[in-house]
């Protein structure tokens, strides 16, 4: 017997679950009219180990509507997680209301969910601009940016932090030649460069829609090359076994003591992500209103999900954050205690693919640091494919920052 229990402003109800057939399936008994007084119209969502898959360790989902009798009860209920320990069934509940699908097609100029402008309010707080080209009275460039001034006074041109690639959003002719597409990429990309404020630095991290960089360095950019990890959507077991070695067996053990979670409290996830980061003597140069507020959005378009990783005793141990546009999924926010070891967020990362390809989408690691995390991003098999990013700076603001970067103390990115 498995007792499913909410929390938060109501009051405390287990509700009895039962193991039902060996495949891994559940059950629960019909709603009763004291449980449904706490616990109103709200999904449940079942997490259980399959047997029938004993290659997969990390825990699958079913998912379940529940309607009370009665049409007047309270609402709504508290979205909760709960942990349980391996082996059995963990439940996540919540109001039963309609999750956002992933479009089929892209937002016109949205290439990206970063593109977006919500997001883009919310990453750069309010401050975001953009320049834009127009033809035949309909607008086919945009390219947003933020522009600030460091406390030396260098006005300095970007994207905001929590947008980890942006860059020119340039609609498509249908039909058009290769060649036609690609000169008008080039003529609207130039256009847009020109209406960028003057700064003493410029810099974009591209999307992977830009493939060429040829009206940045006609603008006098240089161009640098980070790179990525894309993971094509496949069947579960294909995915399993493009994985190194190494990589399925620390997911394994990791299944075998750790339950995966889904986590709705951006502020718990949050608080989670930063005391680890303390622990190490590090801190988090975003700041927290923002990155709370950008989780929270996307949990409530539907666009994002946290993966927490929990012992038997519920205690988190990794946890990761990652959100989806009509393309890709990427691997956005990521951590773990101290006492944790990569097979926690390994499998966090799993579950994560395994979501992004129930979707249909690729799942993206979201960068590569041949310096960190290119032997652990690497084992889950994929493409490793390149990202672009250009940059043009003052000789001054060159030198500055350079000093800077060797003096600064200890920070950490959004997967530290």
């Amino acid at each position: 017997m498995i007792l499913l229990t909410t929390s938060g402003h109501a009051p405390d109800v287990n509700i009895p679950l039962t193991d039902g057939s060996r495949g891994g399936t559940g059950h629960f008994r019909r709603f009763q009219q004291s449980d449904a007084a706490s616990v109103p119209a709200c999904v449940i969502k079942i997490f259980y180990r399959d047997r029938t898959q004993p290659h997969t360790p990390s825990m699958r989902c079913m998912e379940h509507c529940l309607m009370p009798d009665s049409e007047d009860l309270p609402q709504p209920a508290t979205r909760v997680a709960t942990q349980a320990r391996p082996g059995a069934m963990a439940a996540v509940i919540g109001p039963c209301k309609p999750v956002a699908e992933t479009p089929s097609r892209p937002p016109i100029l949205q290439p990206t969910i970063f593109h977006q402008p919500w997001l883009l309010n919310i990453a750069s707080d309010g401050t975001y601009r953009e320049a834009t080209v127009s033809s035949g009275g309909a607008v086919v460039g945009r390219l947003p940016y933020i522009l600030f001034r460091k406390p030396s006074g260098h006005r300095v041109l970007g994207i905001p932090d929590l947008t980890h690639v942006l860059g020119p959003a340039i609609t498509v002719e249908n039909g058009a030649s290769h060649a036609t597409r690609s000169l008008r990429q080039f003529t609207i990309t130039r256009d847009l460069i020109a209406q960028l404020p003057t700064a003493s630095h410029v810099g974009f991290r591209l999307h992977q829609g830009i493939t060429n960089t040829l009206a940045f360095e006609a603008a006098g950019f240089d161009t640098f090359v980070n790179y990525t990890v894309e993971i094509a959507p496949q069947p579960r077991e294909v995915l399993w076994s493009q994985m190194r070695d190494k990589t399925r067996n620390v997911i394994r053990r990791a299944g075998e003591r750790l339950t995966v979670v889904d986590l709705f409290d951006p502020e718990r996830f949050i608080d989670f992500y930063e005391r680890n980061l303390h622990e190490r003597g590090l801190r988090n140069y975003h700041p927290r209103h923002l990155c709370v507020a950008l989780v929270a959005e996307c949990l409530r378009r539907g666009v994002g999900r946290i993966l927490i990783a929990a012992d038997p005793s519920g205690n988190y141990k990794s946890g990761v954050f990652t959100i989806w546009d009509h393309q890709q999924e990427y691997y956005f926010m990521s951590t773990r205690t101290r006492d944790s070891h990569n097979g926690a967020t390994s499998l966090l990362i799993w579950a994560a693919i395994q979501h992004a390809a129930m979707q249909g989408l690729t799942f993206n690691t979201d960068g590569l640091d041949s310096r960190s995390n290119v032997m652990l991003l690497t084992g889950f098999g994929g493409t490793i494919k390149p990202r672009l990013t250009v940059e043009k700076s003052s000789m001054t603001y060159a030198l500055i920052r350079d000093i800077k970067r060797r003096l600064t103390p200890l920070t950490a990115d959004t997967r530290g």
